[in-house]
């Protein structure tokens, strides 16, 4: 699985779960949309247009500092976040937008034009205090400021200096422009716009902006944006009628094809349908014997540094059906299919052209994915160990689970985790698969019985009996209903 550079706030999933994005809306109608949303207005009012325009908007509290609201682009852009912090009553306060930009003219050109824009407003190093934080690294960048406060209302700054030593961190060693055109970073930019503090010591914010909403609206028209920027899941920009057909979703993958997807990437069943339609897709022949092989991408929260990360997988026709035989590196694909007796070659055209995969007579068969057969699998040898009170031995095979990639997960299989990790008394354990679980999966009842089980090992009797009647409400006749019935008993007695 490789890494790719996504705003670490934007992470949404490729199917179902969050608000999709429907062809019915007119191409721009989102930029429309985005452009209601200027710093210093209101944020459930620019929430709720984006969302009109058919936008995936994922809209989540930032800790006890306040709300972001953000949706994902297509490359060179990463996505777009839109924050508001207590004490702004509740107007935007940052719009944040990610870019993919290579060092030298491409970001040159950005600079010059926002240049040109402010005019003579003030020029100063961009940083991450007030209303800036979380605008990339701090100091890596240019500014401008209004006429309200000696803070910046537009900063375009790198997410990372990707230091090579302690004293490769201090910003302060380049001018700020050398900082954003020069220094290669991790080659993404934060472009903000914001509503800053009167100062740094502030506990508000300014009561409107000078500057911001206008670079803003300049920017969004842009041809640095504007033609270049697509949300993810619409059709990508095309240049010419094949590519825009393949953009408008003529690739299908066939029944074998899916099987396969779904067997080293796990989907609800009932979303498999809308996963397999609204993910990119690429296809050619690479091998030259009449059948085409398949790149999906597919997307995931993961990582233990917040940020979001891609699977692209390679799905090749073989023995009459189809198998996962490689994992490929995360960009914009071009499929190059066989021809006049040289196998066929996958690149990437993000900056620059790469191959990322060539045909050289067999594929390769990769097994670094824990597949769903295999999960089910040990799922089948956990259980035989769990009956047989061998927990130790049981709990890997059950929990196996969790190095399989995909949307959500198996219930059975979480269910069949958790109640080992139950048994061995792990409730913290037990506390993470279940929450998970139940978020992807509320209607699965056994784990409502689980939730009890948890919270009595936790001491909340009243805990447990909620959830426990939660289960017996919806369990069929039985001697395993009849046994939580009589525990809610017990529990309400006040009994052990």
């Amino acid at each position: 699985m490789k890494g790719k550079r996504l705003n670490h706030y934007l992470a949404a999933l490729c199917a179902a779960g969050l608000v999709s994005i429907a062809g019915s809306a007119r191409a721009d109608s989102w930029e429309q949309a985005l452009a209601t949303c200027v710093p210093g207005g209101p944020f459930d009012t620019c929430v709720k247009a984006l969302k009109a325009a058919n936008l995936t908007v994922r809209d989540r509290p930032l800790g006890a500092q306040g709300r972001e609201a953000g949706f994902e682009l297509q490359a060179p852009f990463g996505g777009v976040s839109i924050r508001t912090f207590n004490g702004a009553q509740d107007r935007i306060v940052a719009i944040d937008i990610i870019a993919f930009l290579d060092k030298g003219k491409e970001r040159g050109e950005v600079l010059s034009f926002f240049k040109s824009e402010a005019g003579g407003a003030k020029q100063d190093r961009a940083s991450v205090a007030g209303a800036g934080q979380d605008c990339g690294a701090d100091g890596w960048g240019v500014a401008w400021l209004g006429t309200k406060g000696d803070q910046p209302e537009v900063e375009l700054q790198l997410d990372s200096p990707e230091a090579t030593s302690p004293r490769d961190t201090v910003a302060d060693r380049f001018k700020p422009e050398d900082a954003l055109v020069k220094r290669e970073g991790n080659g993404t930019v934060h472009i903000c716009f914001l509503l800053p503090k009167p100062s740094v010591t502030s506990n508000g914010f300014i009561d409107a902006p000078t500057l911001s909403p206008k670079l803003f609206k300049a920017f969004l028209q842009s041809p640095y944006f504007h033609g270049k920027a697509r949300p993810k899941g619409a059709a990508p920009a095309a240049s010419s009628p094949a590519q825009a057909n393949e953009a408008r979703g003529s690739v299908i993958l066939p029944p074998e094809a899916q099987r396969a997807l779904f067997d080293v990437y796990y989907v609800d069943p009932k979303e498999q349908a809308a996963f397999a339609a609204t993910c990119g897709k690429r296809a050619a022949d690479l091998n030259g014997d009449g059948q085409p092989e398949f790149v999906v991408e597919l997307e995931m929260q993961g990582g233990s540094d917040g940020r979001a990360y891609c699977d692209d997988v390679l799905l090749a026709a073989e023995g009459g059906g189809y198998a996962y035989v490689a994992d490929v590196d995360c960009c914009n694909y071009k499929m190059i299919p066989a021809a006049g007796g040289k196998g066929g070659e996958i690149q990437c055209t993000d900056g620059k052209k790469k191959t990322v995969f060539a045909w050289k007579g067999s594929w390769p068969h990769a097994d670094k994915r824990t597949t769903q057969s295999k999960v089910k699998a040990d799922f089948d040898k956990g259980r035989e160990l769990l009956k047989a009170g061998k927990l130790a031995e049981a709990k890997p095979l059950l929990c196996s689970y969790r190095n399989a990639s995909g949307s959500s997960e198996n219930p059975e299989f979480a269910n069949g985790c958790a109640t080992v990790l139950l048994r061995l008394k792990d409730t913290v354990g037990a506390e993470g698969v279940l929450n998970t679980a139940v978020e992807h999966h509320p209607d699965y009842n056994a784990f409502y019985a689980n939730l009890g089980t948890l919270w009595e090992l936790k001491g909340d009797g009243a805990k447990a009996v909620s959830y426990y009647e939660k289960y017996v409400a919806a369990a069929a006749p039985g001697a395993g209903r009849d046994a939580i019935k009589k525990r809610i008993e017990d529990l309400k007695q006040g009994g052990k």
